[in-house]
């Protein structure tokens, strides 16, 4: 039985956790695009009561992405309202999530201090900053983190504990949650389970893998979402692997670093910056086992401890694939500072050595307070061009009147205006020849299939504005400029009615 005493310490190291979580939460806007996405399509699926088919406006379908991170969002606007703080819940909770994990994993990895790789993961400056973005890829970290951890205790839980009888069926669920997060992201890491299999099968004598059930139980939860809509839309499963996985990893066709050198100037910095202040340890505690394994096939003795071993590759497999793709973004590698947490605990524990080795967490703490507060003032200093919230101050002034649609001309919306003005936001393309996945259809298909029955506002780039004034002119309708505003360019803002001599 825990002694109270540590009952009492783990509860107040909970408490700091979550409120060093949610701290300075609040004070930024939606920044665009992968925010404002994420928002309306929450907001699609509670305006229209449709939590299956993510939308960005109802004539949009959007399957980029399976839908537990829009239900997460929508069910927390849902449960306490609207505000950029409630739309930030699932990105804190999957931060502290993960921290709980990495906890877990500790007591395997470091018995004498559990409570270090916690310490060590939750005062990175990159996981803990990540929360304050709205994106999948936290709760993504903590669907993998619970997955490892639920594999770790099969594979070095004590013998005979519930562990060790049923962690790997807890892994496999947790991986098939991941699936619903973020698709097939999540089986880089079981892939480095299997080479870990591979290369020491030893470690897996006596163990509970449920390799057979596991994988059902894992494809199904996977799949649920698929097969409720297979019957309209049977293609979904195929077309969302080949367009979000395949056509992701092998072309440029998202514009997300994908030069030769883009692997480097995306993660580099990500892991220089974001092991802040612990990179020293994270170094040494990566260098010492990685050479140890080299010297193990050099000489033929396994130098190397199975744990260190695993981590390892946990860590190298998907990083090496993250490097080598074609999209690259920085919170992709957000699942594998848990690995380097772990790894960095091993040469940390010589820091309590140290009079006031506390200052180094608090560093770390501090790195990431300053860093969601500078963020969340900027805009009060600058204009902000990704951050919704400004458009829609400045919208708001040019037309106070409620709105039922915010339109935008040849040019990626910016869905955040969803939230701030309460109207669905859709694009348009100018022609046909811009006519692309994000706008299928035109200005004048709108307007001759639909009129401008609708209270809208219309978002044109400067330099398209005597274009579209043209197009509508064309259609029987006119184009009447109500001033200028600045988002992510400069727009100018109209609206659109039926032209006098065509009553």
């Amino acid at each position: 039985m825990m002694p109270a005493s540590r009952g009492k310490a783990l509860l107040l190291a909970l408490l700091v956790l979550i409120v060093y979580t949610l701290l300075f939460q609040d004070l930024r806007g939606l920044w665009e695009s992968s925010e404002g996405r994420y928002v309306n399509v929450a907001i699609e699926m509670l305006r229209f009561d449709d939590w299956l088919h993510p939308m960005t406006h109802h004539e949009h379908p959007h399957w980029t992405k399976p839908p537990l991170t829009y239900w997460a969002i929508a069910a927390s606007i849902d449960t306490l309202g609207r505000s950029e703080f409630v739309m930030r819940l699932p990105g804190m909770f999957g931060f502290i999530l993960t921290t709980l994990f990495v906890w877990q994993l500790g007591r395997l990895f470091h018995p004498q201090r559990p409570w270090l790789p916690a310490l060590i993961y939750a005062s990175f400056m990159f996981p803990a900053s990540a929360s304050n973005f709205i994106t999948t890829d936290s709760l993504l970290a903590a669907a993998v983190t619970a997955s490892f951890t639920g594999f770790c205790y099969a594979i070095w839980g004590k013998t005979g504990s519930f562990g060790a009888r049923y962690g790997a069926l807890f892994g496999w669920f947790a991986a098939g949650l991941g699936y619903l997060i973020k698709g097939p992201a999540v089986a880089l890491p079981l892939f480095a389970l299997l080479l870990f299999y591979i290369f020491q099968h030893r470690a897996f004598v006596g163990v509970r893998l449920y390799w057979i059930p596991g994988l059902i139980l894992s494809a199904l939860v996977a799949s649920s979402w698929f097969l409720m809509l297979a019957g309209e839309n049977p293609s979904l499963f195929f077309d969302f692997i080949y367009n979000e996985v395949l056509v992701r990893a092998t072309s440029d066709k998202h514009q997300r670093n994908a030069e030769w050198y883009g692997g480097l100037r995306t993660y580099l910095p990500v892991l220089l910056i974001g092991t802040l202040p612990w990179w020293v340890y994270v170094w040494r505690g990566f260098k010492k086992p990685l050479m140890a394994w080299y010297r193990s096939f050099r000489g033929g003795a396994d130098r190397i401890d199975e744990k260190q071993k695993f981590l390892l590759l946990w860590f190298l497999f998907p990083m090496t694939v993250f490097m080598l793709v074609k999209s690259r973004l920085p919170f992709y590698i957000l699942p594998l500072f848990v690995p380097l947490a772990l790894l960095a605990a091993s040469e940390a524990e010589a820091l309590f050595s140290k009079r006031r080795w506390y200052l180094v967490p608090m560093a770390g703490v501090a790195f990431v307070l300053v860093f969601r507060l500078v963020l969340g003032v900027a805009d009060h200093f600058k204009d902000v061009s990704i951050d919704s919230r400004m458009l829609a101050r400045q919208l708001e002034q040019i037309w106070p009147a409620k709105l039922d649609e915010v339109v935008f001309v040849s040019h990626e919306a910016q869905q955040g205006l969803s939230f701030y003005m309460d109207a669905e936001v859709e694009q348009l393309a100018m022609n046909e020849a811009d006519v692309d996945e994000a706008q299928q259809q035109t200005v004048a298909d709108e307007l001759l299939n639909e009129g401008d029955n609708e209270d809208r506002l219309w978002i044109v780039r400067r330099k398209n504005a005597e274009a579209f004034e043209a197009v509508v002119k064309e259609t029987g309708y006119e184009a009447g400029s109500l001033g200028e505003a600045r988002g992510r360019k400069p727009y100018r803002v109209y609206r659109v009615d039926m032209a006098p001599g065509a009553r």
